[in-house]
């Protein structure tokens, strides 16, 4: 049902508006003089600028959690059981072993943590990356 609106409530209504876009145009014409001020105070530098914050940005979504594996050996156990077995491997050797089982990341920190504990014997080769490793 359309609604009468006469010509003197409409006319009102105009100038209520008139009215109130005067006062936003004042307080806007204060906030730039404001900024003005700031930007001499700051020796001409660049003005802040106002930008509309649309929240953190985000990449692709994750193809979803990561789930913990489970073996039937420890890794530090894995790595032990391999080096027997195979002499004496390289690191790549070592994390090409690790990933075969469907091991997340690489053997290193594994590989390390067994040296420091006295386990394994690291052997550095000349003129190449990375180390040999024997089992103590």
């Amino acid at each position: 049902m359309a609604r009468k609106v006469s010509l003197a409530g409409l006319t009102s209504q105009i100038a209520s508006l008139v009215k109130s876009r005067a006062d936003h145009q004042a307080a806007i014409d204060d906030i730039d003089a404001t900024l003005a001020g700031i930007k001499s105070a700051l020796g001409g530098g660049v003005a802040p600028t106002a930008k509309v914050y649309t929240g953190a940005k985000r990449g692709p979504k994750p193809k979803g959690k990561r789930k913990r594996g489970k073996f039937t050996m420890s890794g530090d156990e894995s790595i032990l059981s391999f080096i027997k077995s195979a002499g004496t491997p390289s690191t790549k050797d070592v994390n090409k072993h690790w990933k075969g089982e469907g091991r997340g990341g690489s053997a290193d920190n594994a590989l390390t943590k067994l040296v420091k504990l006295k386990k394994l014997k690291r052997i550095a080769v000349k003129g190449e990356r990375g180390s040999k490793y024997s089992v103590l």
